[in-house]
């Protein structure tokens, strides 16, 4: 018996060679005689995530519009790196939906122009009120009482439940939480509009990881890029974000969800299979993988920094 995830590392380990550097590391970690030392992590400002953007998202961005200016919303807002590098640096509006601070969320930066952005609060875990908070109801101009939901040209699916707030919420998957945000950026995101989210290199969602990938390369006709955190290099964290660039109009839809929702569901049986069923599987599964490092920019790449992260070690 083994499983989609192990089959899905096993051909990337072929496939690609930083990432099977990155995984030669990993091993040597566990390997090590000495007890797990965490790494060190200073929560990042808002400032430093604006640096970090400058840097790595800046290039990715498409060209300026001054009028009428280019629309976001910044969804696990907090402390607020990307909707002040959006607003104050690049002339953006947008909105910012973030957990309170009552209710155990990091504090949001009150360095943005009110004029130009609009923060509102409310808590993934319960789907319903985060919807509605979402979907900001609005009348149309000259059509007084016709509410209409505006579309935004980029999305940030940012919401991830840590450790620290996770003690505050309920505790939910990470997959239902990207599936509660993709559900909300389905409706409300404009044609050719740029989606960004967070994914993560861990072993047991290796293949739910590279499908997502191609998945999005499907319905981007600008591109996928990966692109590293701001702790992959400080603290050598997995997770990074993916920057979907001119998404096609009507592919980001109700069957997009549904077959993300079929990637990421929990089954059991999904995910373990036998000898048999692996070979079975062997062929889509290598397909899916070249396709993943021929289209997404960047996967090899961050395998590279993070690799150096884990070989620096504790700091």
């Amino acid at each position: 018996m083994t499983s989609l995830a192990e089959l899905y590392h096993v051909i990337l380990l072929e496939l690609s060679q930083s990432y099977r550097k990155l995984a030669a590391v990993k091993a040597e970690g566990w390997k090590a005689a000495g007890p797990y030392v965490p790494r060190p992590q200073q929560r990042g400002t808002a400032e430093d995530y604006c640096r970090h953007y400058t840097a790595v998202l800046q290039p990715l961005l498409p060209p300026r519009r001054v009028t009428p200016p280019q629309t976001f919303l910044d969804l696990g807002a907090a402390p607020g790196g990307l909707t002040i590098f959006l607003s104050r640096d690049h002339g953006w509006k947008g909105t910012a939906i973030t957990l309170g601070e009552p209710e155990g969320g990091i504090p949001m930066s009150k360095d943005y122009d009110p004029a130009q952005v609009t923060v509102r609060f409310a808590d993934v875990t319960k789907v319903d009120e985060f919807m509605k908070v979402g979907v900001i109801p609005r009348e149309k101009e000259g059509e007084s009482g016709t509410p209409f939901s505006p579309t935004y040209d980029l999305i940030n699916l940012g919401i991830v439940i840590d450790a620290v707030v996770g003690r505050f919420v309920e505790r939910t998957s990470f997959s239902a939480t990207f599936l509660t945000q993709l559900t909300l950026a389905s409706t409300m995101l404009a044609p050719g509009g740029t989606l960004m989210l967070v994914l993560g290199l861990t072993f047991a969602t290796t293949d739910c990881v590279i499908v997502t990938l191609v998945r999005l390369a499907s319905i981007a006709a600008g591109g996928v890029y990966v692109i590293p955190t701001l702790y992959t290099k400080s603290s050598a964290r997995k997770q990074f974000y993916v920057v979907v660039n001119d998404v096609l109009e009507g592919r980001l839809d109700d069957a997009f969800v549904t077959d993300m929702r079929s990637v990421w569901r929990s089954d059991s049986t999904k995910k373990r299979i036998t000898v048999e069923q692996a070979a079975a599987e062997d062929g889509r599964a290598r397909q899916v993988c070249a396709e993943m490092l021929r289209k997404v920019h960047g996967f090899e790449a961050f395998c590279g920094i993070l690799r150096e992260a884990l070989e620096r070690g504790p700091s």
